[in-house]
């Protein structure tokens, strides 16, 4: 029954961002939904008063969008000035730099963040969470890239789908960090 509860409080959150997601329009929302679902779900687990971590979570995941955002456009615009504008094509700039600000520079910057603000323990296990998180995000968009194949400039981009896939993955992998101490060792003894 445990195993159960511990599993739910896993794979809820997740499953509600998506749910979340489908009913908000405007990405600006994203991270307020991420950061409170996060907060709510773990209110317990708060290395300060709830009320204060509910805050800070979601100010956190509106540090990453923005940090996020921010590391897209510099180095968008550090690359027009670097490279001449003709050598590359522009879809596989926006590529690359998506990839650099989505997949790497926001998770690990929400898993740095969110360390502080929750009671999760640094383990082998919180390190491999990271690893693979990271792996699968950058699989999810070079599969999504592949889908999208005919956008030729970073205006085509659709980035829905890119917002619901990283904080699935996002939300799966906090929480796996949070439980894992309740997680990881059952799962390994009841083997």
């Amino acid at each position: 029954m445990k195993n159960r509860n511990v599993i739910f409080k896993i794979l809820l959150p997740p499953l509600l961002c998506i749910l979340c997601l489908s009913y908000i329009n405007d990405s600006d929302f994203y991270p307020l939904e991420f950061g409170l679902i996060i907060a709510i779900f773990n209110y317990n687990h708060f290395n300060f008063k709830p009320y204060v971590g509910v805050i800070v979570s979601v100010l956190v995941s509106y540090v990453v969008y923005l940090l996020a955002a921010l590391s897209f456009v510099g180095m968008w615009y550090l690359n027009q000035s670097m490279i001449s504008y003709n050598t590359m094509n522009e879809g596989l700039i926006a590529k690359v730099i998506t990839i650099i600000s989505v997949c790497f520079i926001a998770p690990l910057l929400l898993f740095y963040l969110y360390g502080f603000i929750f009671k999760i323990s640094k383990s082998k296990n919180s390190k491999w969470v990271i690893i693979i998180s990271i792996v699968t995000l950058i699989f999810l968009q070079i599969n999504d890239f592949n889908k999208e194949a005919n956008f030729s400039s970073i205006k085509e981009y659709d980035y829905f789908n890119l917002s619901v896939y990283w904080q699935f993955v996002m939300a799966l992998a906090i929480q796996l960090n949070i439980y894992q101490n309740n997680f990881f060792k059952k799962k390994l003894y009841s083997s």
